[in-house]
């Protein structure tokens, strides 16, 4: 089985944590059985989702992993919080920014922001993901309802799974993590066996 090369992109249920928590999510547990190579991060926006794909050479691998993000997650250039650490590359997001105090950003969130726009943009960009993914298996993955910017030959849909077992390590805990692995590997086994 290790044999099957998997590329996952995406956000951070779907970004590799090990390096900055003592402990292991479902990518991590993934790679026990496959060949992964992971470039989720955490706080992406689905533009830099997109970005993730077409700069990587898909014909090294046998299935792709997209752990699509929120529509309302805004890709910038730097983060004006979170400089260092596994948020470091961090696209913004209202409730962040919110929390965080960012005034400016409150502004541009409660007075300028057009959530038409984005919900169009995350489709658009959801289009550009499907097309350039024609040539590979692929399974696309959300975790926080209505967050697929398609519907996808592949999909599966784990909010109900986030809500059950919301936790520290890809926002599951250690049975959510559980749960996201079997349900990914036997989809894995389906498509390319």
């Amino acid at each position: 089985m290790k044999s099957l090369r998997i590329l996952i992109a995406g956000d951070s249920f779907a970004a590799k944590v090990q390096e900055y928590i003592q402990t292991v999510g479902w990518p991590e547990l993934l790679a026990e059985s496959f060949d992964v190579v992971n470039l989720a991060q955490a706080g992406c926006s689905e533009y830099r989702i997109w970005q993730q794909l077409v700069t990587a050479d898909l014909s090294k691998f046998d299935c792709v992993l997209v752990s699509h993000t929120s529509p309302y997650r805004v890709a910038i250039r730097q983060h004006p919080v979170h400089k260092t650490g596994f948020h470091q590359n961090c696209d913004a997001i209202y409730e962040d920014i919110k929390s965080h105090r960012v005034d400016t950003l409150i502004d541009f969130f409660e007075n300028y922001f057009d959530m038409n726009y984005a919900q169009d943009i995350h489709r658009l960009i959801g289009q550009e993901i499907a097309q350039h993914l024609t040539s590979i298996p692929s399974i696309h993955m959300c975790h926080v309802e209505k967050n697929l910017p398609c519907n996808y030959e592949h999909m599966l849909d784990f909010s109900d799974i986030w809500k059950k077992y919301p936790g520290p390590v890809n926002h599951y805990s250690a049975d959510g993590n559980q749960t996201v692995l079997e349900k990914v590997h036997e989809k894995i086994q389906q498509l390319v066996g």
